[in-house]
């Protein structure tokens, strides 16, 4: 799947079962233990911190992909992503990529500045925008990419 590099890191760490982001957290003299800004409890799993709360989940409701998706709390990263896959078109595929990957870097400015729950509503509007513009600069016509209506060769 053509996805950004940032947000492929983003997955590879949270497969790993780390918090993305989370050494940059340490480093600002956030505290190890993570909890959820919104809430104040620990996060049980990264699974639970990026899909996993109840606030998130109202979040994205209005994305049509929610309806389709099952999960279980305890279950491991990869899994999910897995399930994803299998029953989400491309589009819808990569809408929830982009939409964890905004949640996740919401949640980390929120732990650092200590805001609450500010931003997250703006989440899924800035992860359609942001899919938009990227299929825009990664439309290819014939073997030709065509970027800002300018033509360039491959």
């Amino acid at each position: 799947m053509n996805i950004p590099a940032k947000i492929k890191i983003f997955y590879w760490q949270a497969y790993r079962h780390c918090l993305p982001l989370k050494m940059s957290l340490i480093a600002q003299k956030v505290p190890r233990e993570i909890a959820c800004p919104v809430y104040h409890k620990k996060l049980k799993t990264v699974l639970h911190g990026l899909w996993g709360c109840k606030w998130l989940k109202e979040v994205r409701a209005d994305c049509s992909f929610m309806s389709r998706i099952n999960w279980v709390d305890g279950m491991h990263f990869l899994d999910f992503i897995l399930s994803c896959y299998r029953c989400l078109d491309k589009d819808d595929m990569l809408l929830l990529l982009i939409v964890v990957f905004l949640e996740g870097l919401v949640f980390t400015q929120q732990m650092v500045h200590s805001q609450g729950n500010q931003g997250f509503e703006l989440v899924v509007p800035w992860a359609m925008g942001f899919l938009k513009e990227f299929k825009k600069a990664n439309k290819v016509r014939d073997g030709v990419a065509f970027t800002n209506d300018y033509e360039v060769v491959k």
